[in-house]
């Protein structure tokens, strides 16, 4: 049965829609799972302890931050070191409560 058959609708529209689909939603999975397993193996760069904790999520434009008093509402800042855009990404250490990356960064206002 093809995917266009079972909606009932002509299948090489539906089909070439949902292999679109299907890719988009393959390509944000594998970005997904490249972030998790970059946190694999990973060590701690402040206290070497092996428990470090990968975070990724999708907020599209729902993510709220405050900076210096100022509430802003949107997409995830970029240049803070925890992604950015659309989604958040950051390694954090169970042990000693370090983000890892590269610390400091810029003021996100300037």
């Amino acid at each position: 049965m093809l995917y266009g058959e079972c909606f009932g609708a002509p299948h090489f529209y539906l089909t070439e829609f949902l292999s679109l689909i299907d890719i988009m939603t393959m390509h944000k999975a594998l970005f997904h799972c490249c972030s998790f397993l970059k946190g694999m193996g990973m060590k701690c760069d402040k206290c070497g302890s092996d428990r470090v904790l990968a975070v990724s999520g999708k907020c599209s434009d729902m993510c709220s931050f405050v900076y210096k008093s100022n509430i802003s509402r949107g997409n995830a800042p970029f240049g803070v070191g925890i992604g950015g855009g659309d989604y958040i990404r950051f390694d954090l250490c169970l042990e000693c409560g370090k983000v890892q990356g590269e610390f400091p960064v810029g003021d996100p206002e300037e």
